[in-house]
């Protein structure tokens, strides 16, 4: 593998070579793949794909120009956040993403071309999707879920559904409220 990504470099231009390679542990490696085949599902990918005639190498840049403003880590946060969601529900994620025609990409980009406060919405949004679909597959209420479940699904740790007595929880709770009200 090592040999592989070499070559690969020495074959670029002096300018498209990268200033630094990430490297990842190999346990880490297969839910990674798993996220960036979900690239496929980004229109931009599919289109260039579905066009080429032949194979050749093509470079990528899946930050935009986020790396500018924001620290590397949120950055790789974010992006796997885009990547998860694309996986969980394709569609929603890309209204997300680009609620409206107004929302545009500059060109030689990926996503959307969107404020800080902007992609702090969309976050949010992404994670409560993750969130929704994760009670939707498992069966779960997701008022039930606590902050460290919600971060562990969002993260994407294998996290064991909340008990049916602690899914109870909220419904018991907002009983007592409205007797109390009574």
């Amino acid at each position: 593998m090592a040999e592989e990504v070499a070559a690969l470099i020495r074959s670029l231009r002096i300018e498209e070579q990268p200033k630094q390679i990430n490297v990842t542990r190999n346990g880490m490696l297969d839910p990674l793949e798993r996220l960036f085949q979900a690239c496929l599902k980004v229109e931009e990918f599919g289109d260039f794909i579905l066009k080429a005639t032949e194979p050749q190498m093509v470079l990528f840049n899946l930050y935009d120009d986020w790396l500018k403003t924001i620290s590397s880590y949120t950055v790789f946060s974010g992006l796997i956040l885009i990547l998860k969601v694309l996986n969980a529900n394709t569609e929603r994620t890309k209204v997300i993403l680009k609620p409206d025609k107004t929302t545009i990409a500059e060109p030689h980009h990926i996503w959307p071309t969107l404020s800080d406060n902007e992609w702090i919405k969309v976050e949010a949004q992404l994670k409560d999707l993750i969130i929704a679909d994760y009670g939707k597959k498992n069966n779960v209420n997701v008022a039930s879920l606590i902050q460290s479940d919600i971060r562990d699904i969002i993260l994407g740790t294998q996290t064991n559904a909340p008990s049916a007595q602690r899914q109870q929880i909220p419904q018991i709770e907002k009983q007592t409220k409205e007797q109390s009200c009574s």
